[in-house]
Formats: C-alpha cells, structure tokens, sequence
C-alpha cells in the first residue's frame, strides 16, 4: 500500500523535532560522503547509491535498491563520535521513502552501541510502501560508551531511500520497545548498571595479572598458584582484559568472555570457592586472544599469526637490533614451484584518535635465503569498519641484505602514512612471500615527534606471553580452565572442558589439589553461614526446589543476601520467574550476591541461569580434567528434569546467548527440539514428571505458534535453520496453521538456484538445504500447498552439491576443501542422502557409505566441542556432535538394514552417553548451551 498524504501534512511529518546539536554528519544527505556501505561486500543485485534528485524536504537522499533478500540485510552506515559531556539519552530520527517492498521487507534505522549486542535501539520499522514517513526512536546511553554507528537498513526487496537523518540529545521518555522472546519483556533502565555489576564477578578474589608476581608470592609464602585461564575474541578488549577483571573494553557477547563472565558469576563467586582462592591460593588471572594460539606455539603478548602450511613463524630471544628478541619467519622452496606460500605477523591496534592525522612506520628488518621472487614487508592498513581504505608500506625486500649502506644489519626503516576519517582500526601486517627467512624488530606504530608506541610489545623485549611463561599450550586448554601448580612452580592439575557451570565440582577440585599440594593442613568443608541456610543448601545439592524454598521463605527480608538470592533460584526453577526477578532486583549491588543478582537479570548476554548448576557433583574415582564423563549410565528423568528447568518464562527453551538473539539465533530449533524430547519421553516418565512434560510442551508450543505467526522477514536469523525443525514439530502438533505458514517461511527462504544457507544465494549449505527440503516433501505427504518445482529444483541443487566420493561441503561459496573430506563430512553426508532419497533421488547404496564413514570417523567429533575456535584440524566444529549422530540415526532408521541401524545407534549412544555432564544435561558448544545438547541426547536415546 502506497500511503499517500497531503503536502502539508507531509511537510509537518518531515520535521524532526529535538533539543541538543546534531550529532550526525551529513544528516541532510548533500552527498554520500562520510556514509560507508554496510558491510562492504554486497550480495549481487544489491545496490547503494546517493540519489541527487529524491529527499523528503530538498533532494539529495541515501538510496538502498534490493533483489536478494539478505538475512542479515544492507545499509548505509556513519560512525558519530559523542561529545566529551556525554549524553545519557539520544533521540534517532530519520526520514524514510519505501517503494516496491516485497511481503516481509523491512526498513529502518538502527544505533549501534560498541561493547553492546544486539538487538539495537531502533526507529519504527517501516515495513510497506510510503511516501516520506519520519520513523524515531529515543533511547539511554549506557555508561562509557563514546561513539554509536547510525545504521540506514533495509532487509529484503524494494527499494528504500533515507533522508534528514538525525542524533540529538533529548530529554524524551525513552521509547517502549518490546523484544519478543526476552523473559523481562522491554529492556529496562537497570539494564547499564547491571551489566556493570555483573562484570565485577568474583572480584571479592584478589586477582594478579602478573605472572612473574604471582610466582615469586607464591615461593615467599607457600601457597599453590591457581592460574584462572580466559580467551577473548576482541583485540581491542584484549588489554583490558589483560589487566583487569572486568574487561569493560570487551562486548559481552564476544565468546570468549561470555564464557567468562559465567564461569565468574557461577562457581567462582561461590564463597567457599572464593575463600580458598584467597586464603589457601596465589589467584593469577590470565587472558590469551582465540587468535594468538598456533599449532606450534604460544604468541608473544599483542601478536597473532597468518600463515599456510609450508611456513614456519616464531619469536626469538637471541636474535634483535638493538637488542635480543624478535619476530622471524621460515618459509621452505615448496616441491611444485607454483605453489605461493606466504605468512605473517598482525596485530590490530583500535584507532580512536581523529583523522585525517600522518603516522610514523618503523621497523628493524634482517634478510636471509631469500629467492628470486620471495619478499619480506611491513604495511599499516587503515579499515573502516572491516573495509581497507588507506596504507602505509616501508619499502619491500626482495634480496639478501646486511643494509650495507647503513653498515649494520638491523638499520631501521621508517615512513610516513595518512589516517583518514573515521578509521576505527589499524592493522600491522609483518609478512614473508615465497622461500626465505626474515626477522622484525623494533617494530613502531606512532605519531611523529610524539613519545609512544601505538603497538603493544612492538620492541619484541616480551617474548612469552603469560600463558607461555606457565608452560601453558592454550591450543590444548578450552576456556574457563583452571590449572594448578606447586609453590615451586610444578604442575599439579587442570580443569578444562567445562560445560555445565558447577561449584560443587570447582571446590572439590580445589580441595583435591590443596590434599596433594599442602598434605599438612586440614582440607576444608563446604560451609553454610548458618544451619537454616545449611539445610537449604543441602536440598538444593539434590534439586530439591520446593523444600529449599520452604526453608528460605521464613528466614525473612532480614535473611542473609545469600539466603535470598537462593530464594529466587528456587522460585526461577519452579517457572516463578516474576517472583524471581523482583528477589534479584531488590538484592543487586555491589557484593558477592548483588553481582551474582545482576549476571541472573541481564535482558542480554550470557545466561547465568542456563548455564549454572547448584546440584552436588557425582564422586568420580580420581581427580576430573572436565565436567563430563562422571556418570556412566543414562537416566531419563534426570536429563528431563534438567531440560524442564531450563524452560525461560514465555515458553521457549534457548542458548546460553541473550534472548535477544544474537547473531544466528538458534531458539526456535531449540524450542521445537525441546518439545520433540519430551513427547518421546513422555509415555516412559514418572507420573509426576509427566504431567510437567505435558504443560512444558503446551507452553513451547504456544511460543512456536507464535513464531510462526511473526511478521518478520523470513530470512532474519537463522531462518533457514530453524524452519525446518520448527514446521516439523507443530506438524507433529497438529497444528496444521502454524505448520501451513512455516512451509511459506521455507519456500521464502529458498534461493533462486534451488538451495538454501545461512547467507546469501551465492552461499547455499548442503545440510541446510537437505533439512528443507524433508521439510517440503512432509509437508507435501501432509497435504499442504507446496510446489513441486521447488522440491525438484531443491533436490537439483542438493545433487550438484555432492563432491567425489559421494561427500557434501558444508557450502559450495568459499574454499572448504578441508572440511569436505571422508572425515570431515560426516556430520552432512547421511543427511543429505537421505533428503535425496525420500525426494526419489540418490540411492541407499550411496547412504550406506556415508554411515560406513560415520563409524569409522564418529570418535573424533568430540574434541573440538565446547572451544570458541570455529573449526579444528578436521573441519568439526563445537556445534556438529549432536548433529552428526541424529543425522546418521535418523537416516538409518528410515533407509538402513536392522544391522546397519543397530550399529548405528550403538556407536551414537556409546560416544553421547560419555559426553554427559554431572547434573544429567549434555552440551556441544558451550554458547548453544545445554537445552540443545540436553534435548538432542534425550532424542538418541529415544525408542523409534
């Protein structure tokens, strides 16, 4: 519908209306410049442009043409630096024109606020045709923020145009905006502050940063270190990290520290943990960047590696300029002459200074064995949000050389390079081309006539990063880990591999290590502050809510803050989730429990309360590495009872990410998998247990309906993922509604070429376009509407996406050669044999083999599962172990002999059974969180 107003009423709706200065440059587009292109590689038959002739009260607009629509959607994009007085509430406002919008299309404009994750503040969406229309949205600055980017969206196809975008400070009510799915509903004030406390987890502990200190105090006063290991993503969050607890530089959805603030917030704010931390231990607290880990050795402090197979790259503490320590490079004459090798040093420096500003390059270099074409270079890149638009380059060495002319070997090189506007990252690439040797030192980053290195560690006089200096291969330790060592510096034990966040494991762990390390003093007991507290703590040991919570109850408003943060607990776990809320809001401040209060109200980020686990530990038969593989048996009402507590509010079951979603958000499939375990389970269950499975089910059920029914862009989030799991389980239902309008979700999600992926059609994934097209053909067995041309163009694209030996990529866009192997399939081939042989293609002879690699390979997809790094050596990554071994089970099931299908189920149960956490759940990747792992074991398990 095209809205038409009168000319005067349009001229009124175009005025923004708000107090403080404008904030944004070039609001009134009178050209495109300093509006970036966002992200900066567009799909095909996408189109940004400035039109001079279009703008709602004088020309000049930021137009968007689509024909694909994106799932992540386009936009036009403008960092705005705040002023030094900043403001703590904004006002966005723009101007919006729409055009040919297709159903499910979507405009607006959205703040994107660094340290952050989504969702954003954003304008009213403008979803239909329009003439100009002004869209706004008011919203609070979180504390310490300093810049926010201005996103101009569209999502999905037409052709949208924004003008007199504007930020201003106001002194409005904020803007009630709801996001479906969270359990507190709209974000609210506190959100800032709590975030903040939160942050502060454990910090009751007396941390050190400093490994060198913590060794020396350690041999002065005899105490065992306990190194606390944790990863970043973020290298502009790394130093802060580096050096304080809370990481305020660091985002809280980066993986790493998510991860983090968890464990932090669960086990090691426990005071019984943290009181042997801080009298019985040297607490050392430690940060590595995913990044920095290599297959050979641990990075120096501040620099990461790039580099292909044939390249050797290492610090060196003997050789230097002006003195000893550097970084080098080894790159051997490859056996094909054609082939191009070449590797680097990086680090990334977060440019927050104005621009256009001249830096200085510098860097010591030394040359060796270098052949015809081989050379060694230093170069600055200048990037704009990932985008490279400027360089600096010291002359490149293509020859063997002392730097004869300068009579030294180690001379130093130096030029000068330009910083545009807006750069918000600088990138130092020390690189090596083709066979030879060469070695940086001296390494500069700076401003000319001004002291001070913008590089960390750019003289190379710190080889070792910390982790090192222990001793530590951070390639082999998953983060949170724990590692002990002896006061004089020996190795004790490790605690890595940590799915489910347990306390009760930590503290057991600790007094293991104190029995061994310090046999002469008396191993503490886990103590109550007194025996009302001690009788709740022990019911909580069992999972036993109700009883807890009867025992807490009469302790009173007086109670002790622990007391009453395990009141709301016990009220959460019994689906109390208000009453929860208001214990924790009233409790949140600066201690131990007012924290731990916080880290369980964050509308965002990581979820204390599906991650943690009060309930006693399984006695295990010598000292754990990681929390699984205590239990060798299968209880089913157990893992239920875990599942159904980790049911949020509204219905839906999720991961341990904000119920914002961010990123690819996985919830729906959850929820519908959720569901799935327990109507198997349902008929074998206690009575009692029954009867909660029932109401859970109809709860998530009511929450997928509802889903179904969102007007929303069919491709925003995972779409394409959860579609297909979502349809099947409302089917089951009979919900047949909700089911007819997931199938038009599928269809809507399916590329031109047949396929469907997470991205763009350039993109499509094999097991993606397998789970869609079951989808269809039981839709189609159902007797919905579907169209047969785009189950056969389905089935075409699934078939040409089969590689030799029978093998399907994870997707046909990017070099993945190295996951597409007899190994590194496994995960897909059974899957998409069977989507192709319920679509009358393929044949069960092509399906036996891709079981018969499953159990040859199925023992390896264990290992890379809870680490953030994507994928390991074999092309596995955390997220695949339950998927591999519900494809290969679902498939034999429907197409394999009885002996192929009970080797099949042999194999899965035997490898998921030894994946089981103490508590009952089970978990893959740690962010996925235990509802997935949880629901997918319970399903392996289930009777046909």
């Amino acid at each position: 519908m095209i809205l038409a107003l009168p000319a005067r009423l349009l001229v009124a709706g175009c005025a923004l209306q708000a107090s403080g200065d404008e904030l944004i440059p070039n609001g009134s587009i009178e050209g495109r410049e300093p509006w970036r292109p966002w992200p900066s590689v567009q799909e095909e038959g996408v189109i940004l442009s400035f039109d001079p002739s279009e703008g709602a009260q004088a020309p000049g607009s930021l137009h968007i043409e689509s024909n694909d629509p994106s799932p992540w959607g386009v936009a036009w994009g403008v960092k705005v630096e705040l002023p030094s007085e900043r403001p703590t509430r904004l006002v966005l406002a723009a101007n919006v024109r729409a055009r040919g919008f297709a159903e499910g299309t979507r405009a607006q404009v959205l703040a994107v606020i660094p340290a952050q994750g989504p969702p954003f503040p954003s304008t009213k969406v403008i979803g239909e045709d329009t003439d100009w229309r002004l869209t706004r949205v008011v919203f609070d600055v979180p504390e310490g923020v300093e810049r926010v980017q201005v996103l101009a969206q569209l999502i999905g196809v037409g052709h949208v145009w924004f003008d007199d975008l504007s930020l201003k400070a106001t002194d409005e009510e904020p803007s009630e905006v709801a996001h479906p799915g969270w359990d507190w509903g709209t974000v609210p004030e506190e959100a800032a502050r709590w975030e903040a406390l939160a942050r502060k987890a454990a910090s009751e502990i007396p941390w050190l940063f400093d490994g060198k200190a913590a060794r020396e105090r350690a041999a002065r006063e005899g105490k065992p270190i306990l190194v606390y290991l944790r990863s970043t993503d973020d290298w502009a969050g790394l130093a802060s990290m580096q050096t304080t607890l809370e990481g305020r530089d660091t985002s809280l959805m980066d993986n790493g520290y998510a991860k983090d603030l968890l464990f932090r917030a669960g086990p090691l704010s426990e005071p019984e943990v943290s009181a042997l931390l801080t009298e019985r231990f040297v607490p050392v607290c430690l940060t590595y960047h995913l990044g920095a880990s290599s297959s050979s050795t641990d990075t120096p402090p501040g620099w990461s590696v790039s580099g292909m197979e044939g390249a050797r790259l290492w610090a060196s503490a003997n050789e230097g300029g002006r003195a000893p320590g550097c970084l080098a490079i080894e790159i051997a004459e490859p056996a094909d002459p054609r082939q191009f090798i070449a590797a680097t040093w990086i680090q990334y420096v977060k440019w927050t200074g104005e621009g256009p500003v001249t830096l200085r390059l510098a860097a010591r270099l030394r040359t060796a064995d270098l052949l015809l074409y081989s050379g060694a270079h230093v170069q600055v890149q200048c990037l704009i949000d990932h985008k490279d638009v400027a360089y600096g380059d010291l002359p490149g060495v293509r020859r063997d050389t002392n730097w004869a002319a300068q009579g030294t070997s180690w001379a130093i090189q130096e030029t000068t390079f330009e910083v545009p506007e807006g750069v918000d990252t600088l990138v130092l690439l020390a690189s090596l081309d083709r066979p030879g040797r060469v070695w940086f030192d001296d390494l500069e980053i700076a401003r000319p006539g001004v002291e001070g290195n913008l590089l960390l560690n750019g003289t190379l006089d710190r080889l070792e990063s910390e982790a090192a200096s222990f001793g530590l291969d951070v390639s082999q330790l998953t983060t949170p880990a724990v590692v002990a060592f002896a006061p004089d510096g020996t190795r004790v034990a490790h605690l890595h591999r940590i799915g489910t966040l347990s306390d009760d494991l930590l503290f057991r762990w600790l007094c293991d290590v104190l029995a061994e390390v310090t046999p002469d003093e008396p191993v503490p007991e886990y103590l109550a502050d007194d025996s009302g507290l001690r009788r709740a703590l022990a019911h909580l040991r069992l999972g036993e809510w109700s009883s807890a919570l009867a025992v807490l109850k009469p302790l009173g408003e007086d109670a002790s803050e622990r007391a009453r943060f395990w009141r709301g607990w016990c009220l959460y776990r019994q689906g109390l989730h208000r009453a929860a809320r208001a214990e924790w809001e009233a409790l949140v401040g600066d201690t131990t429990y007012g924290r731990k209060a916080a880290a369980c109200l964050l509308p965002q980020g990581p979820r204390l309360l599906e991650a943690a686990t009060f309930r006693a530990w399984p006695e295990t038969d010598g000292r754990q590495t990681q929390s699984e593989g205590a239990v060798s048996s299968f209880d089913p009402n157990r893992s239920i009872g875990a599942l159904l507590e980790l049911q949020r509010s509204e219905g839906s079951f999720g991961a341990h990410l904000g119920l914002g979603g961010y990123g690819w958000n996985e919830n729906p499939a959850i929820t519908a998998l959720a569901i799935d375990a327990l109507r198997a389970w349902e008929s074998h269950s206690v009575p009692d247990l029954a009867s909660e499975m029932d109401a859970a089910c109809e709860r998530a059920q009511a929450w997928l309906v509802g889903w179904a029914g969102e007007d929303r862009s069919p491709r925003v989030s995972t779409g394409a993922f959860n579609n297909p799991y979502v349809f099947r389980t409302l089917l089951a239902a009979g919900e047949q509604e909700a089911a007819a309008l997931m199938v038009q979700h599928v269809l809507a999600t399916q590329f031109v070429n047949g396929a469907w992926g997470h991205y763009g059609s350039n993109s499509p994934a094999s097991f993606i376009t397998a789970l869609n097209i079951i989808a269809l053909l039981r839709a189609s067995d159902a007797g919905l509407e579907v169209p047969v041309a785009s189950i056969e163009s389905g089935l075409d694209a699934l078939e040409a996406m089969r590689q030799e030996g029978g093998l399907f990529p994870y997707t046909t866009e990017y070099d993945y050669k190295r996951m597409t192997t007899a190994h590194g399939s496994i995960a897909r081939d059974s899957l998409c044999e069977r989507a192709l042989l319920e679509g009358g293609r393929g044949s069960v002879e092509a399906l036996e083999s891709a079981l018969a690699r499953y159990w040859r390979h199925a023992h390896n997809l264990r290992e890379p599962t809870k680490r953030d790094h994507y994928h390991d050596a074999n092309g596995y990554g955390s997220h695949y172990f339950f998927f591999a071994h519900r494809n290969a089970i679902d498939a034999a099931r429907a197409y394999a002999g009885e002996e192929a299908t009970n080797r099949t189920l042999h194999l899965a149960r035997e490898l998921v059974l030894a994946a089981q956490e103490g508590d009952g759940t089970f978990m893959d990747a740690f962010l996925l969180g235990r509802a997935y792992g949880t629901a997918q074991a319970l399903l392996v398990f289930a009777d046909d």
